[in-house]
């Protein structure tokens, strides 16, 4: 069974996930990544604290864990195969976000 992780991500590394010019995240591994698990990138403005309405839903590929490779302790890395790309309302992304439940849309 997949596990489904739904997280924020700044303006800048966001976009470059959407232009496909990145195709993995750093992040602190405060959760149970796993190969094969769903990643949902909601885009957020921290500078202005709102969600833009931009996500990003992928599955987690190769994945390097904390404390290898030079990496800190508490940060790994895992590749993002990205398959869908879309621009939803800010607010029901902020609830989706929040809630890691349901579908954007209310599916």
């Amino acid at each position: 069974m997949f596990s489904v992780h739904h997280l924020k991500t700044w303006p800048e590394p966001f976009q470059q996930l959407w232009d496909g010019t990145k195709r993995f995240e750093v992040r602190v591994f405060d959760r149970d990544y796993k190969t094969g698990d769903m990643v949902r990138l909601f885009e957020y403005d921290a500078k202005a604290e709102t969600f833009t309405g931009r996500y990003i839903r992928g599955d987690i590929g190769h994945i390097e864990k904390p404390g290898t490779w030079g990496l800190p302790e508490n940060v790994g890395v895992f590749a993002v195969q990205a398959f869908e790309c879309r621009c939803i309302s800010p607010e029901r992304a902020e609830r989706w976000c929040r809630s890691s439940e349901g579908e954007p849309d209310g599916q």
